[in-house]
C-alpha cells in the first residue's frame, strides 16, 4: 500500500534538511534527547545492556538512535526505504567507524529481509503516525517475527484532548497539517499488540498529560514463545 511517507523521505533535499529542521531548536533537541534516552531505557528494560545484544533501528532514518544505540554498546542493525536518508546519515554520523556497528539494509518495514528471530530487540520511532492502521498491523508483525526477545515503539496517539491540541496549533499556523497522519488511541495499540502476539510490558509519555507521543515496551506473549 502506498503512503505519503514510504516515499517523502526518498528525496535527497528532504534527507539533506531532516535533522536541521527537526533537532536544531531548544524543543527539538528536548524531543529528540528524550527520544533517544526512552527507547534505549526501554530496551534495557527488555534485554539489559548486554554488548552481544543485536537491535534493529527500523526506521533508522539519519541514524541518530542508532548511533545512540552504538555508544550504549549495543550491536545494530539499520533499516530504512530510503537510501537518501541513510547516506545523510553516514555523511554526518560516520556510523561504519563505530565499534558493534552491523550495516545498513535497505527495505520495507512490511518486508523485512530477516529471518525469523534473527534479532534481540527492534526499536521503532517516528514511524507509526505515518502509517495507515493496515500498514501498522503488517509491520508489527514483521516486528514480532524477526524480534526473538521484543520492540520498543513510540506510537502517535490519540485522543479526544489530543485531537483539540493538533486542531488549535494548525488554526494557529503553529503546526502544518500532515497530508496523512494515523495517531492511534491507547486502546487501538493495545488491540493491535494482542493481534500481532505481543503483550505491553510498560508504556510512558514522552511529555507527561500533554505528549502527543507514547513510548511502548512489547515483549512477545507467552503463549507465542
Amino acid at each position: 500500500m502506498n503512503y505519503t511517507a514510504k516515499h517523502v523521505y526518498t528525496e535527497k533535499r528532504i534527507a539533506s534538511d531532516y535533522d536541521a529542521k527537526r533537532f536544531r531548536s531548544w524543543r527539538g533537541k528536548t524531543v529528540d534527547r528524550r527520544e533517544r534516552t526512552y527507547i534505549a531505557e526501554g530496551i534495557a528494560q527488555l534485554s539489559g545492556q548486554s554488548p552481544n545484544q543485536m537491535v534493529l533501528d527500523a526506521p533508522s532514518g539519519t541514524g541518530r538512535l542508532t548511533e545512540e544505540l552504538l555508544q550504549r554498546g549495543y550491536r545494530v542493525v539499520a533499516v530504512d526505504i530510503s537510501l537518501e536518508m541513510m547516506r545523510q546519515g553516514e555523511a554526518d554520523r560516520n556510523l561504519r567507524s563505530l565499534p558493534n556497528f552491523v550495516g545498513y539494509v535497505c527495505a520495507d518495514l512490511e518486508h523485512l529481509p530477516f529471518r525469523s528471530g534473527a534479532l534481540d530487540v527492534t526499536c521503532s520511532l517516528r514511524v507509526m503516525g505515518h502509517l495507515p492502521p493496515e500498514v501498522k498491523r503488517r509491520v508489527l508483525d514483521e516486528f514480532r517475527r524477526v524480534s526473538r526477545v521484543g520492540a520498543v515503539i513510540i506510537f502517535a496517539l490519540d485522543s479526544a484532548v489530543l485531537r483539540s491540541k493538533r486542531w488549535v496549533f494548525q488554526l494557529l499556523r503553529l503546526r502544518p497539517k500532515p497530508a496523512m497522519w494515523f495517531p492511534a488511541s491507547h486502546p487501538q495499540i493495545v488491540s493491535l499488540a494482542s493481534t500481532n502476539g505481543w503483550e505491553i510490558v510498560a508504556s510512558r509519555d514522552l511529555v507527561k498529560w500533554i505528549s502527543e507521543s507514547r513510548l511502548y515496551v512489547f515483549r512477545p506473549r507467552a503463549i507465542d514463545r
